[in-house]
């Protein structure tokens, strides 16, 4: 097994990006964010009621996309890496067939 040991906190800098993420939404994505994070809003499981409600379809929840968060920072610092604070902003919603791409730049160190 090939296991990423991160980078060295020497080598981060500034302006630095890191590798991004891409993630594809799917129905199973969102049975597994609806079942995991205990968030049984229909507007997360129900097309209808979602639609209904001005979403284009079901949609990711909050929790999900701060664990999205987590898992590309501490992918890219490694297992010994530690996220201390993180802010978000949605703009739009993750629906099944959507690709999400993570990206991110080291703006101070």
């Amino acid at each position: 097994m090939n296991a990423h040991k991160g980078i060295a906190w020497a080598d981060v800098r500034e302006g630095q990006d890191l590798p991004p993420l891409t993630f594809p939404v799917t129905y199973r994505t969102l049975a597994m964010d609806v079942a995991g994070t205990r968030d049984i809003y229909p507007i997360h499981h129900d097309p209808v009621f979602a639609r209904n409600n001005g979403a284009r379809g079901i949609f990711l929840n909050t929790m999900w996309y701060q664990g999205l968060i987590g898992r590309f920072i501490n992918q890219w610092g490694g297992p010994e890496s530690f996220l201390r604070k993180l802010g978000i902003s949605m703009k739009a919603h993750g629906c099944p067939g959507d690709v999400l791409t993570v990206d991110g730049t080291v703006t101070r160190v």
